[in-house]
């Protein structure tokens, strides 16, 4: 659960890099994070993570720009 939520923070700036202002109090910005119960050697945990949490946020920041520049077509 600790690792999804590292997962699920650093994802969010995938928000930041495409959404300017982000976290308005008027906007319905969220993000939701799934395990598959799968379980990595406690060396790999903490690299995994991170890299996931990079991997989300990017996904997320292209995903963004990608629907905004297709809604404008």
């Amino acid at each position: 659960a600790s690792e999804a939520k590292r997962v699920a923070q650093m994802a969010l700036s995938g928000f930041s890099r495409a959404i300017r202002p982000v976290f308005a109090p008027f906007d319905g910005d969220a993000l939701f994070v799934m395990s598959s119960g799968r379980i990595a050697s406690q060396e790999k945990r903490a690299i995994l993570v991170a890299r996931i949490g990079e991997l989300a946020a990017s996904t997320l920041s292209r995903a963004i720009a990608r629907g905004v520049f297709e809604a404008n077509r």
